[in-house]
């Protein structure tokens, strides 16, 4: 069995989370790991579509591509991707 990350779709969390508010402390600051307000999850969205991307990652994943997400990762067991 391969290894898959989930992702979110960008455009999909901003129709989902269209009540003011909704989107208060869904993102963390990297830096300092305080968590972001609704405006500022809204800009973070926006400035994904800005530059392209169609998909976040959920989680920590090292083969990831922002149209697609997770690209799977091999079985240790079989050495195959999903």
């Amino acid at each position: 069995m391969s290894v898959m990350h989930c992702c979110a779709d960008i455009e999909g969390m901003l129709r989902f989370y269209n009540k003011p508010g909704s989107l208060e402390g869904v993102f963390t600051n990297n830096e300092n790991g305080r968590k972001l307000s609704d405006d500022e999850a809204r800009e973070y969205l926006h400035a994904c579509l800005d530059k392209g991307w169609k998909v976040l990652p959920m989680g920590g994943c090292d083969n990831f591509d922002y149209q697609t997400g997770c690209k799977g990762h091999p079985d240790e067991k079989e050495g195959s991707v999903l």
